[in-house]
């Protein structure tokens, strides 16, 4: 064997050897302020939270956040909504695609969620009123929410760049909230309790 090779120290340790250790490192409120681990983790959060705030800002684009526009909406039943007159209680209006992979994970929430509150499921250039029938029945949907806006009228009208995309509506047609992207049952549902208890 070649003595003149280092012996590597393996562990464990013995107790004398420990104590030497610890003397030698430093205690944690020895340490510098920014080096300290609460201090990190502090900062770590801080820029996730900037980060996402950024992110969620530009996924929102232009879409208007202030009073619903005054257009009357039909639904694959014939039933005309009139968002120029007040709803009873805060409502949604989602804009979804069937084209669109993420809203397909949506709709039994959107099922549930029509059950205790008003949903206007306004699908974006999609397909046909008759194939947007087969669809709602193929998924569970129901037709008397769904709204049809094959050319993207709609979509222009409330500036909706992307899809999904949420807007949580006050019984006076104030939007309160903007989402894009996808959202739980329990995510929809909490907004409007919110809404309609402290809005």
């Amino acid at each position: 064997m070649d003595s003149s090779k280092k012996t590597i120290k393996r562990y464990p340790l013995k107790k004398k050897e420990y104590e030497d250790l610890e003397r030698e490192m430093p205690l944690p409120d020895e340490l510098p302020f920014f080096k300290r681990r609460w201090v990190k983790n502090t900062l770590w959060a801080m820029v996730i939270v900037v980060l996402y705030l950024g992110l969620r800002h530009f996924q929102q684009g232009d879409v208007i956040k202030t009073q619903v526009p005054p257009v009357q909406l039909q639904t694959l039943t014939g039933e005309v909504i009139d968002l120029s007159k007040p709803q009873p209680k805060p409502y949604l209006i989602h804009f979804w695609g069937t084209w669109c992979p993420i809203c397909n994970y949506q709709h039994d929430a959107i099922r549930r969620l029509s059950k205790k509150y008003t949903v206007i499921a306004i699908a974006v250039k999609s397909t046909s009123e008759d194939e947007l029938r087969k669809f709602s029945d193929e998924n569970f949907i129901p037709k008397n929410i769904i709204v049809n806006d094959l050319a993207g009228d709609l979509m222009t009208r409330f500036k909706v760049s992307a899809v999904p995309t949420d807007l949580y509506v006050m019984p006076d047609g104030r939007i309160k909230f903007v989402e894009v992207g996808f959202t739980s049952y329990f995510g929809f549902w909490i907004r409007l309790w919110w809404l309609e208890h402290f809005g």
